[in-house]
């Protein structure tokens, strides 16, 4: 069982790649996103074509790819108590097919959440605002040359040669400066565009997600105690300490312990003999107060 399990990770595995490929090299899948969603849909590059980002104009999208193994049988999860199995270093869900329906819609509401609620910014703004950055500073740093350019010229245009030779001299080492500022500022914009190419590489299950406690209560709102615990397994590093994260497990556990009492009661069939000794005792009472009446 074991050895066909590892078979069908590896499948899905290649699966995930050729999506990740047809999609990077602009293929038919590529093709089919761009007339879903009726935009002009691409993928931004660096000057050495990495890549930084899928987006039209200045809205960005993500294109999530989610391995999900389906199974006829009952899934069982060891490693903590959530509703549906997951291997976190695959990203891979195995869901009992009866539970697909529900399982979708969590998807669906986690990633909603996550993109709602994360305060880290969007690539295509992050890029955008790197850009207008450099150029403000290029722009203000240049007012000093600029300035000595048009004193250079004055002199010239008056014939101070006497000057003009010092003001050259000068000019050799305001040019080195300049060429070190415009060098700070270019490296400063390149190492924003490395970090948003990284970024774009690791999956999104592996990235740091920003969420502080604000944001996991605000989050706990709109999710069962149950999908929480889902969420937090999923989403948030195991070293992370929270003391909201400490409660909803604590809940989370104390629920499942009711549910399964409950559920070994009922099948011992506990409730159901209190239940018939409550009725055989009305039925008793009712039949004391007929035959007295009758007696009357």
């Amino acid at each position: 069982m074991l050895n066909l399990t590892q078979s069908y990770i590896k499948l899905l595995k290649k699966s995930y790649e050729r999506i990740s490929s047809d999609l990077l090299k602009n293929g038919n899948l590529f093709t089919f996103f761009r007339k879903y969603l009726k935009v002009d849909f691409t993928l931004e590059h660096t000057l050495t074509n990495k890549n930084l980002f899928f987006h039209s104009g200045f809205i960005q999208y993500k294109i999530l790819i989610e391995p999900t193994l389906v199974s006829h049988n009952k899934v069982g999860f060891l490693e903590k108590i959530i509703p549906f199995a997951y291997q976190k270093n695959n990203n891979i869900h195995v869901i009992e097919i009866n539970k697909l329906s529900n399982f979708l819609q969590f998807l669906e509401k986690k990633y909603v959440l996550l993109e709602t609620f994360s305060n880290k910014k969007n690539s295509v703004i992050s890029h955008y605002e790197s850009v207008t950055s450099v150029m403000r500073s290029v722009k203000y740093s240049s007012i000093p040359f600029v300035l000595y350019g048009f004193l250079l010229g004055l002199l010239l245009l008056f014939g101070e040669f006497s000057i003009l030779q010092m003001l050259i001299n000068l000019g050799y080492g305001m040019v080195v400066l300049y060429s070190i500022i415009i060098g700070y500022f270019s490296i400063r914009f390149f190492g924003k565009k490395l970090e948003l190419s990284r970024e774009f590489e690791t999956p999104y299950f592996r990235k740091d997600l920003d969420l502080d406690d604000t944001s996991l209560i605000l989050i706990s709102e709109e999710l069962t105690t149950e999908l929480m615990s889902q969420f937090t397994y999923e989403c948030l590093d195991n070293n992370t300490s929270s003391g909201i994260i400490t409660n909803i497990e604590k809940k989370n556990a104390q629920e499942f312990l009711t549910k399964k009492t409950l559920a070994k009661q009922a099948k011992n069939g506990n409730y159901f003999e209190r239940e018939d000794f409550k009725r055989s005792e009305l039925k008793r009472d009712i039949v004391e107060k007929y035959s007295s009446f009758l007696e009357d």
